[in-house]
């Protein structure tokens, strides 16, 4: 079982930011703890992956050539990330995840109505 104090996440204050290379930073959107039916999630499932925010993005990765390629995420965009291997930061009383760009696996858009979702795939 993981420690509690080795998974707390890194108390960076009020301080501004500033996020590297292809990260992204990510607020967590919460989750509802059952399913439609009325199921207790498992734990494995609920920690597999996760829906968020983009808060922020780092400039991308610096290609063999020189140029940097931008990350395909902008701020605002909803995603579905691996919350595995996310590493927490505490910003004021917010909780953010850092992550790389590749462990994002997909981003959710508005329809035009903006009442309903759609999953880019």
């Amino acid at each position: 079982m993981l420690s509690t104090k080795e998974n707390a996440p890194i108390d960076i204050g009020d301080r501004d930011v500033r996020i590297l290379g292809d990260r992204v930073l990510i607020e967590e959107i919460p989750e509802s703890e059952t399913t439609p039916g009325g199921l207790i999630k498992v734990m494995s499932k609920k920690t597999m992956y996760r829906r968020g925010k983009v808060v922020a993005v780092g400039s991308g990765t610096l290609h063999k050539s020189g140029k940097i390629i931008p990350v395909a995420v902008s701020v605002g965009d909803e995603v579905v990330f691996s919350y595995l291997s996310a590493v927490g930061v505490k910003k004021g009383d917010q909780v953010l995840k850092i992550i790389t760009e590749a462990n994002i696996f997909l981003v959710v858009e508005k329809d035009d109505d903006e009442t309903d979702t759609k999953t880019t795939l």
